[in-house]
């Protein structure tokens, strides 16, 4: 946008000419438009004067008798106080060596006498234009380099929470592994044993399932703590999908069973190799088939279904595998499916009965830490399905 000269009123400027009618003249016209103007006689007084009140623009005659233009210039761009402020030059000499030296000491412009009053008015104008909009740049680098510093602090003292996040989540798993080990061993000797009756058989049952549930959320939380801390190191190889997916289904088949829920595997002829980190791509896995086990009533079936869509050669972005998760229980609210992958989620996933739980944000994360996504549909009529893509 182009600036007015109202603008530039109050600038500063030193005019330096040794004829006193050609000093008297610019400074009556710049003062009449507005500018703080300073004229001196000679190059010595004009270092004194640039010094002593540092201007925005200085106006340079080139002949003067103690010291010329040139060497006044060069001064000037030597000290660090005064090699910014911008210097136009004005003289009579107009053979073209003379204006490259004079744009070589540092001028910025060369304004060749006899000269005219607009002429030098627009040249004023357009350097202290220039002063402005670098003034400008400066500020708004100085800000930008505050935000850059602040931005920093910021994420040095996240480094560290996350980090001390990490230590606490360490220290917590340690002091609750020792009793949870306890708890299991315990259990699995009571059930070991043959002389129990089915009711105290059944509360061992009970006792060593939830531990392992509770030993499966302190794996979670370590895990999840390493991820957000940047600490989490993927063991990936090639994965056969078919095969790993078919894994996780055996082993929960029993869980199925007993809740009288069938439970599906439905996989593609083909096979297809995965890059993942399989260790937690099966705890994801298990997380998702035991939930929709756990909320899916009896005598309804849960499937597992793999599909890998056709990829463009061109588009390396494109997603491997996809994974689905579908189930016909009473189905997630609006709602709470948009918080359900946050940490600590609690909601009636089934009636009457309020969760609180990790599984879920740990999926998000290790998916998403693959460079992949999960998201929840609902499945008609009733139920949700869990899509996994990778």
């Amino acid at each position: 946008m182009a600036q007015t000269r109202a603008e530039f009123s109050r600038a500063r400027i030193v005019v330096v000419d040794d004829t006193p009618e050609n000093l008297h003249v610019l400074s009556s016209m710049l003062t009449e438009r507005g500018y703080d103007v300073r004229g001196v006689t000679s190059g010595l007084f004009a270092l004194q004067a640039v010094k002593a009140a540092p201007p925005d623009l200085i106006l340079l005659d080139i002949h003067m008798p103690d010291m010329d233009g040139y060497d006044v210039c060069m001064a000037l761009k030597a000290d660090p106080q005064t090699y910014r402020i911008p210097v136009v030059f004005i003289s009579a000499l107009n053979e073209v060596i003379d204006k490259v030296k004079a744009f070589s000491v540092g001028g910025v412009d060369y304004i060749t006498k006899p000269f005219h009053l607009e002429e030098v008015l627009v040249r004023v104008e357009n350097q202290l234009s220039l002063l402005n909009m670098r003034r400008q740049l400066e500020q708004q680098n100085a800000q930008l380099q505050q935000e850059i510093q602040e931005r920093k602090r910021a994420e040095a003292t996240l480094k560290e929470m996350l980090e001390l996040r990490e230590d606490l989540s360490r220290m917590i798993v340690h002091d609750l592994r020792n009793p949870l080990t306890t708890i299991l061993l315990y259990s699995d000797f009571l059930l070991r044993r043959g002389e129990l009756q089915d009711r105290a058989r059944q509360s061992a049952e009970v006792i060593q399932s939830t531990a392992q549930q509770l030993e499966a959320m302190i794996n979670d939380l370590l895990v999840m703590a390493k991820m957000e801390s940047g600490k989490l190191i993927l063991s990936c190889t090639e994965v056969d999908l078919n095969y790993l997916v078919m894994e996780v289904v055996e082993h929960l088949r029993a869980i199925a069973d007993q809740k009288q829920i069938q439970l599906i595997a439905q996989l593609p002829d083909q096979k297809q190799s995965v890059s993942i980190d399989a260790n937690l791509f099966r705890r994801v896995l298990d997380n998702l088939i035991s939930n929709a086990i756990k909320f899916s009533p009896a005598n309804r079936s849960v499937i597992v279904e793999v599909a890998y869509p056709t990829i463009a050669a061109t588009n390396s972005r494109c997603k491997q595998a996809k994974i689905s998760v579908i189930d016909q229980g009473l189905g997630i609210t609006e709602d709470l499916q948009q918080q359900i992958f946050e940490k600590f989620t609690i909601g009636d996933l089934v009636k009457g009965v309020p969760q609180l739980g990790l599984g879920l944000a740990f999926c998000k994360m290790v998916v998403e830490v693959h460079g992949g996504s999960i998201c929840i549909e609902p499945n008609q009529p009733q139920g949700s399905i869990f899509i996994l893509e990778v």
